[in-house]
């Protein structure tokens, strides 16, 4: 009880309650992805499968706790919401509590946390329904690492939790477990003066992060058949599919950054490390083995990113914001490393450019976070706006008529664009309900409050309503109600 006290009375703990709010508050009010129709149109039982094919038995398990407990739409995404709140600022308060011994600046210490944990990439994590499991993995991962580092003081039983709590992260979403490899490698090299247990220690935390990682693989590959695991796999594609991703990724990430930003930022930092070792008064030797580490550092956090592309299949690979998470952490963790080879005499300016560097990466990932939640809601209420009408038309029609809509045909004309003009976008970021297949259904059904049977196009009905029409906006011209049937023409 001690203990709990001292923590609610640290400052710190309110600090990163406060830089979590300020980069995530927004999203405190109900908003929409694709997949949150899915889980408030469909069966739950449906989409508890989904979570069991891939994986997520954690997500699986929470959503069936809230069909038991009859929970509402609002419930479960407050509910998911505050989860991952809890976990994004326990996960910046624990990881800090390691840190900050290396990092003995208080504000440099805290602004290190929120790079890593609250990285160029966290954002997706947070534009999905499941935002409280996503981020709950990402908790999972810095207990492991916490554990892990009274491993390399000492404490062979830390050993175990590591274990558990990365099978728990496995559990949870793989697309983070690799965060515990870019943050265990630092201190592998703080805790390991000899060869060999650099080695050894190496290799039990390869251990720690692939053995649970397998368990998981196994899971989906032989009891659930996911047709991610299950097809083949052809290596030399593969790697040339991964290194392509990761030109794209290093020059545009995702579009949430300023194109080139993040590796210049990055080579600045490279630069930064390199004068740091090469100012150093230690020997040649010595020099070369910081260099050989900080290569090391970095090579860890990307294969760390990327090794779970490798072991789904090649037809699978692609990269996203949320399962390269830990490769946007590279920035933190660098600047950590630094921290650590740092002399505390050493040549001022350094941590000045650092300092300076650090605020204005942070400004401009703010900024940029801002505009993708800005047009996220723009995109929400268009959504909305647009199935009011439908909707509207609807029980016009079924009132006049009698006749009661049970059946929905979409036809697409000139293509389906992922969103609306002038919307920020990127991969399954801010696209509109109606343009993937899996949501368009589960969209209408959620805000038409029935179930939908999806029929056949009608070619009759094509040709006489909607061929030759080029609209680009949304026009009521694009819904046509025959019999029981809504017939919808995406633009």
């Amino acid at each position: 009880m001690e203990k709990i006290k001292q923590l609610f009375k640290d400052s710190k703990l309110y600090i990163f309650l406060l830089i979590t709010l300020v980069f995530f508050g927004i999203f405190s009010k109900l908003e929409f992805a694709t997949d949150t129709y899915c889980v408030f149109a469909t069966a739950t039982r449906q989409y508890c499968e989904h979570f069991l094919y891939s994986g997520r038995f954690i997500s699986a398990t929470c959503l069936a706790v809230a069909e038991i407990l009859n929970f509402g739409p609002i419930a479960i995404y407050t509910t998911s919401y505050l989860l991952a709140i809890i976990s994004t600022v326990a996960s910046l308060y624990i990881l800090n509590s390691v840190i900050k011994k290396d990092i003995k600046n208080e504000v440099m210490s805290i602004l290190v946390s929120t790079l890593i944990v609250i990285n160029s990439f966290s954002i997706e994590l947070y534009l999905f329904l499941e935002k409280g499991i996503l981020m709950l993995s990402v908790l999972f991962n810095i207990l492991a690492f916490y554990s892990f580092t009274k491993y390399l003081e000492g404490n062979k039983k830390q050993l175990i939790l590591t274990f558990i709590y990365m099978l728990l992260a496995n559990f949870s979403y793989q697309g983070t477990v690799g965060l515990f490899v870019g943050l265990a490698v630092i201190y592998i090299i703080k805790h390991s003066e000899k060869i060999g247990a650099f080695i050894k220690n190496n290799i039990i935390a390869a251990c720690c992060y692939g053995i649970p990682a397998l368990v998981n693989y196994l899971i989906v590959k032989f009891a659930f058949n996911n047709s991610r695991v299950s097809a083949g796999i052809d290596i030399v594609e593969s790697v040339k599919l991964i290194l392509k991703y990761t030109k794209e990724m290093l020059q545009y990430t995702f579009n949430i950054l300023p194109e080139y930003f993040f590796i210049i930022v990055l080579g600045i930092l490279a630069i930064i490390c390199l004068v740091t070792i090469l100012t150093k008064n230690v020997g040649k030797k010595k020099k070369i083995i910081l260099v050989l580490q900080s290569i090391y550092v970095v090579l860890a956090i990307y294969i760390a990113a990327v090794f779970p592309q490798i072991m789904q299949s090649t037809t699978s690979i692609g990269f996203a914001p949320r399962n390269t998470y830990v490769f946007a952490s590279i920035i933190g963790i660098l600047v950590l490393f630094i921290f650590m080879i740092i002399e505390e005499d050493s040549i001022k300016i350094l941590k000045n450019i650092i300092l300076m560097i650090i605020v204005v990466f942070i400004c401009v990932q703010y900024l940029a976070f801002t505009n993708i939640e800005r047009n996220r809601y723009i995109l929400n209420y268009i959504d909305y706006y647009n199935v009011l009408q439908i909707k509207e038309k609807v029980t016009k029609y079924e009132e006049e008529t009698g006749n009661i809509i049970k059946k929905v045909s979409t036809y697409k004309q000139n293509g389906n664009q992922v969103s609306y003009p002038e919307l920020w976008t990127s991969g399954d970021i801010n696209i509109k309900a109606t343009c993937p297949d899996w949501s368009r259904i589960d969209y209408l059904e959620y805000y038409l409050d029935r179930e939908l049977e999806e029929i056949k196009n009608s070619e009759e009905v094509y040709e006489k309503y909607f061929k030759g029409n080029d609209w680009k906006i949304f026009d009521l011209d694009q819904i046509v109600l025959i019999e029981d049937t809504l017939h919808i023409c995406l633009y």
